[in-house]
């Protein structure tokens, strides 16, 4: 493989899961630390494959025999610790986007409302109800206003501005969308309400003398 998904300094932690004694995991590694260097089990995957398992050439179904079984103990080394720290991340939030959604849509599904920069998941919640409450909609089964509530987007999607007008304008964009499919079909409905109208003329308009 000439493009790893990892970097020097990722491999460093990854080979310490690996190699370092079980008794002194965590070995280290934070849940500060794995959201700063991105530490994630996709590169934990692709960095055993590369350094203990090179006849794979980086693809893991070409494991066969007690092969397969030693890449599962050593990869589930790394996804015990690095997916315990993402549960944390991901409940606690971080510095970066997160992703507003309501109970609020056609049917009762939620639906993304909007992207927002907050500083922590309390911020975003904060952000989120502040701002669009009042566009959530309302609850399928009653008038009351729909809930709305954030997820974290893990940092993945940057924290910059740019990216989050990026995000923002496909919101608008799908939007708009469903503003013009909106359209689309209150028009066919009127085109039926003129077609039913038409014939309640055209009955009042018959004249029942010409039968007899």
């Amino acid at each position: 493989m000439t493009d790893k998904p990892y970097t020097r300094e990722q491999a460093v932690y990854y080979r310490r899961m690996v190699d370092w004694p079980k008794k002194q995991a965590p070995y280290g590694i934070t849940d500060d630390l794995v959201f700063r260097l991105r530490l994630t089990c996709k590169g934990a995957k692709a960095f055993i494959l590369d350094n203990y398992f090179p006849e794979t050439d980086g693809v893991e179904y070409r494991l066969c025999g007690g092969r397969k079984g030693s890449f599962t103990r050593k990869f589930n080394r790394c996804d015990r610790i690095l997916g315990r720290a993402w549960r944390q991340i991901d409940s606690r939030g971080r510095k970066g986007l997160y992703r507003v959604q309501t109970n609020g849509g056609e049917y009762g599904d939620v639906s993304t409302v909007a992207t927002i920069l907050a500083s922590d998941m309390s911020h975003a919640v904060t952000v989120a109800k502040t701002m669009f409450t009042h566009v959530a909609g309302t609850s399928r089964w009653s008038d009351e206003p729909a809930e709305i509530s954030v997820d974290f987007l893990g940092g993945q999607k940057g924290v910059g501005r740019e990216e989050l007008f990026s995000l923002n304008n496909q919101h608008i964009k799908e939007f708009q969308d469903k503003i013009t499919e909106i359209h689309s079909k209150i028009e066919k409905e009127h085109a039926r309400v003129r077609l039913h109208e038409a014939r309640i003329q055209a009955l009042m308009a018959f004249d029942y003398e010409d039968l007899e």
